[in-house]
């Protein structure tokens, strides 16, 4: 199970040393949850409306920050829409610097992706399955497909109260990826070529990025697999910050109101451990390059394949 490795910080801009930031990236790498319990995300006076319902995203549960269109998606309007948008882009920024401080393996390649706010309390949405957070899960996005990059998010509950923010954690990916293998299908279009993007970015959608969708979707589709896996709960307090690579880690929200989070992709390349990632237990198990879409040439005897006859069916068809 994960363990929670506690950094004691209370600054943004704080310096580490050199022993704190070799065992926090190996505990990060390792899939484990990256607490910062004395690190609070401060609103300014005129932010604190903010932590209100009546900002919400009308058609989504979270507001949404792009900073690659400046866009905002709120129901809030004029002043306030623009003091928002600078409240959320002030916390990408301070998260950015702390994990370059953390991190500084990663400064050169880690990349900003997009920044939520979630105003809503967890409890009493109407979503569909897929998109219900209280289910365990590992991340993989239909919109922004990663082509193996590791999908790091970093949090801060802002409540203004005392309630935690409470998260289910499960079992290590290679169990997840040895339970759902298996019953992997193939693309809906039959051709590796054709694994176009879905949405607007320039990355195309590749086979690793089929695969974990599938593995997202059908973790949550399995309510045996929800109640009986391993799992722990975490309890996230106010003033709390945390980060974790989402993308190896099984992770819910069970509770919790007002909390803002930032979405980092990293190369699996810069990782000082990239054995850890889940594209290489997926390629290790499946014996097959699954960004490149083709088998594996080198040999891999000592590892046991899981028994994906489907998914190996349709690369025979597909190369």
């Amino acid at each position: 199970m994960p363990e929670i490795y506690k950094v004691s910080n209370s600054k943004w801009d704080e310096t580490f040393s050199s022993e704190v930031q070799k065992e926090a990236l190996k505990m990060f790498e390792q899939g484990n949850l990256i607490t910062f319990p004395n690190l609070a995300f401060e609103l300014t006076e005129d932010e604190q409306a903010f932590l209100s319902t009546e900002c919400e995203n009308p058609k989504s549960k979270n507001i949404f920050y792009n900073r690659f269109a400046d866009r905002i998606d709120t129901a809030l309007e004029g002043k306030d829409k623009q003091r928002l948008a600078d409240m959320i882009i002030r916390f990408g920024d301070h998260a950015t610097k702390l994990v370059h401080a953390l991190f500084p393996d990663y400064v050169d390649q880690i990349e900003q992706d997009m920044l939520t706010y979630r105003p809503l309390p967890v409890e009493g949405h109407d979503a569909s399955k897929n998109k219900r957070d209280m289910l365990l899960h590992v991340d993989a996005f239909s919109k922004r497909p990663s082509q193996g990059k590791r999908i790091i998010r970093f949090f801060s509950n802002i409540h203004p109260g005392d309630m935690t923010r409470d998260w289910r954690l499960g079992e290590p990916f290679e169990d997840v990826a040895n339970t759902f293998l298996p019953d992997v299908t193939v693309p809906i279009l039959p051709n590796s070529k054709n694994l176009k993007t879905r949405g607007k970015l320039n990355r195309k959608f590749s086979l690793y990025d089929h695969v974990m969708l599938q593995i997202h979707d059908m973790m949550k589709a399995n309510p045996e697999y929800q109640k009986n896996c391993k799992q722990m709960i975490v309890k996230l307090p106010p003033r709390t910050s945390w980060m974790v690579m989402t993308d190896t880690v099984p992770h819910a929200v069970m509770a919790g109101q007002f909390c803002l989070e930032q979405t980092f992709f990293l190369p699996v390349e810069a990782m000082v451990a990239p054995e850890h990632s889940p594209l290489k237990i997926l390629e290790r198990l499946t014996k097959m390059d699954l960004i490149k879409g083709r088998k594996k040439t080198s040999s891999h005897k000592h590892n046991r394949a899981a028994p994906i006859g489907a998914l190996k069916r349709w690369f025979k068809k597909a190369i």
